[in-house]
This record gives C-alpha cells, structure tokens and sequence, in this order.
C-alpha cells in the first residue's frame, strides 16, 4: 500500500524506574496490539509493533523507527498507569510525523476519551474493542479521504470541541479474528510468553474492577477447537510449550472448560523442545469444582489464579464479589488435591475496611498457606476511572489523594477511607506483604512456568 498503508503499533511503557522493576520481570506479551496488527495485516497493510517496556524504546530509539518507518497511522495503547507516558509518545510522534494520525486506545482512554483529546498531539481516541474501529480507521487514511471519518467507537478532537461517534458493537464472533501477530513480538525478551485470550468480558461486578467498564459486562466466548488451534500453532511455529490463558473468567462456561481440556490433551509437542505442555489460568472460587480442576490437571494445568480479595465475609458481601470464604477454602483444597499450585489475589483495603477486618484477613491468609496456597498477590485499592468504586468514592467514604496517574500502580497509597488514614493503609499493606511474602513461593507474576 505505500507510504499511506503503513501503521505502527506501540504499546506505552510504565513510567518510572521503581514500576519498571516491578512490571518488566511479569510482562507478557501485548495481545491488545497483537490482534489490531493481525487484522491490518490480513487487510494488506505494512504493519510494525514495539512494546516500548520490553524493548527499552525511549525517545530516541522512537524517533529512529519512526524516521525509518514513516507511519501514516500510529496507534498507541495505554492503560491508567501508563497514560501519561502515551501522552509523551503521541507527542514525539506529531513532532516528528506532523501529517501522521496519532490514536490513542487501551482502558484508561475508553473510559476518559477527554483526557487524551484536550493535547494538540492526539488526534482520536478509539473506545472498548479495536480492531474494527482501528481498520477502518487505517483504511480512511489510506484512501484519503477526510477526517474526521464517521466510524463508531471513535471519538476526535473537531477544533477547541470534540465529536463522539455511535458506540461500536461488541464483536460476537471472537473466532472470525487472525491469531494475534506474534511474530512481529519480541517473545524472548518476555518470562511469560505463551499468551493466549479465549474469551472476552466479564459478567460480574467487582467494585474496583475495571473490565466490565472497558467491555460492558457481556461474556464472549471462544470456540474451544479455536483455541486448542491456537495453542497448537505456537507450539509449532515458536516452540511456546508453557501457557497463560489470560481471561479475566475463563472458567465462567465449564462445559467449554472442559472441550477445551479435552483439546489439549491431543496437543502434539515435538519431542526435540523436551518439554511437556503447562498452563495457568484465572478463575473464580465459586465456579470450580474437584471434578474439573481434575480434568485441567490432566490437560496440563500446573497453576490456577483466584481472586480471594479479603479474609472477611461481610467485606466479600459489601463487594460484590458474591462468594463465600468456604469456597475460596474449597478451591484451594481441590486444586492441591489435584496437584495444581493455587495462587491467590486479594485487594487491600476495601471501603470500609477496619482492624478488625484487617485482622481476620491475616488469619486467613495464615490459614490458607497452611492448606497449601503457593503464592498470595495483595494489592492495594486503586480507584480507576468508571469504575463502582470510583463513581461512589464518596458515599463509600474514599477520599482520592492524587489524580497522578503514574502513582496508579497498584502498590502506591493514593485514597483513604472511612476508617482508615494513608499511614494506616501503608503500615497494614507493608504487613500484609511481609506476611504474604514469608509464606510464599518465589513466582513470577503468580505464576509457575518453570519446566517440570
């Protein structure tokens, strides 16, 4: 296609020394990304992607590619912590590449399409799922036709004001979509990089949660056959043997879970990588079974994720979460008893919060690791834009400190509550990580993907 068919895809770095160390040894590799340059590719365009965290890309080896590359379009994915270093990307770009249209997209962006819009250098925002959007995008400026163009899920920046178009549908057939474009990824530069998604969206309603914001709270899923294709073409084509299935509910639909399972217990891994296929997953206490943890054990499963999120009953109810601590109990025992090594998360502190229940949180924490928990993941309460707890903050009794969004790492103070100061909140989290440390398994992100 030329000059004008050509499109780079960045995904922004986290900014600061202190997260990188944090967010470099667990990153995987950008299936957000991956999939707008599959699409593009199978559409004829000249497609190029940098994750600019693993890759180490600063200004000048940007200003490099882009001398090189010459982009007509540069799509850049952000989240809230790294939407500021986006900004300073999308700047570089127009600098350099004045007559380059400059997209922004990823959740922070969806949510809080303003935010991006009100700088000179971005020219639209692209909100929820991409790859229609993106392509028709890509394919306005290819043709040259004038823009602002009329495509749903996008909003531009129109002179001082900006124009919102009709939001995009969701995509319902997930299996219509190329593989991720993973062989324009650096996949040795990642401890994780057998990445694949099966489904998309999330039906429930956690408060801190901002997924069913991003996506609205449908559950798309996979075909089973699709997937087992997938993981089997990665083994072949990059000699990938070690897996995380990265869905927020992968185990929603069990009757999936289960033709899934089936698949990959036919998977063929060649004798010469001298590895057996391993995998993890996220998923949910209250949708697990013995029964099934069994069959994911004997297809392969060596680790499994929950989201336990406090050891208090009446903080789990006020939540949302709808599940009980019996059946986080339930699921660690089973998951043992199956051999997979369970690794929760839990969030701290929650609105109302107190020593109280800070206490019995640390009781079942101890409890846990006793009943053979590998790893326990604490974070600390982050208010991310369009979410419950952010569009309440103030009837649930959270005060936002700092609207920095470089401080929103997950492990930075930034909110009291009701009950609690920000020295208090620190000295408890610092607490809970010495206790969640001490008991716990050296893994990487919380997951184990060391070859047995």
């Amino acid at each position: 296609m030329g000059l004008n068919g050509r499109v780079l895809l960045l995904q922004a770095p986290v900014p600061g020394s202190h997260n990188r160390l944090v967010a470099k040894p667990s990153a995987i590799p950008p299936l957000g990304i991956g999939y707008l340059a599959s699409v593009l590719i199978r559409d004829g365009f000249d497609v190029r992607l940098h994750d600019m965290d693993v890759e180490d890309i600063d200004v000048e080896p940007l200003r490099a590619i882009l001398a090189d590359f010459q982009p007509a379009v540069v799509g850049i994915s952000t989240t809230t912590l790294t939407f500021k270093n986006g900004l300073r990307v999308a700047k570089v770009v127009k600098e350099q590449l004045r007559t380059s249209v400059v997209c922004l997209g990823g959740p922070h962006v969806s949510v809080r399409p303003q935010d991006a819009l009100q700088n000179a250098f971005v020219d639209l925002v692209i909100c929820g799922e991409g790859e229609r959007s993106f392509q028709e995008l890509c394919r306005a400026v290819a043709a040259k036709k004038p823009l602002p163009a009329e495509i749903p899920g996008t909003v531009w920046k129109v002179g001082p004001k900006t124009k919102t178009m009709p939001k995009r549908e969701r995509i319902r057939d997930l299996d219509a979509l190329p593989f991720p474009a993973r062989h324009l990824m650096p996949l040795d530069r990642y401890n994780i990089p057998g990445t694949v998604l099966t489904s998309r969206g999330c039906p429930f309603n956690c408060g801190f949660c901002a997924g069913p914001v991003v996506l609205g709270r449908a559950y798309i899923e996979r075909s089973a056959e699709r997937v087992v294709d997938e993981v089997q073409l990665c083994i072949d084509m990059f000699g990938l043997t070690s897996f995380y299935f990265v869905d927020d509910t992968m185990t929603h639909n069990i009757a999936r879970l289960g033709r899934i399972c089936d698949g990959l217990t036919k998977i063929r891994v060649p004798e010469k990588l001298g590895r057996k296929l391993k995998w993890t997953c996220e998923s949910r206490a209250d949708v697990i079974s013995a029964e099934i943890l069994q069959r994911m054990r004997d297809a392969g499963c060596t680790t499994i994720q929950f989201g336990m999120e406090s050891g208090s009953q009446d903080l789990l109810n006020k939540l949302g979460k709808k599940i009980t601590l019996q059946q986080v109990e339930n699921a660690v025992k089973w998951s043992v008893d199956a051999g997979i090594s369970p690794v929760l998360s839990m969030v701290f502190p929650h609105p109302d919060e107190t020593r109280q229940t800070m206490e019995q949180s640390f009781d079942f924490v101890r409890k846990l690791y006793d009943l053979g928990v590998e790893k326990i993941i604490p974070a600390l309460l982050t208010l991310f834009p369009g979410t419950r707890f952010m569009d309440q903050k103030e009837e649930l009794g959270l005060t936002l400190l700092t609207d920095d969004t470089d401080e929103y790492n997950l492990g930075t103070p930034i909110l009291t509550t009701r009950h609690m100061t920000r020295e208090d909140i620190s000295n408890g989290y610092t607490q809970l990580l010495m206790l969640t440390q001490l008991n716990g398994r050296d893994l990487v992100g919380g997951i184990s993907l060391k070859p047995s």
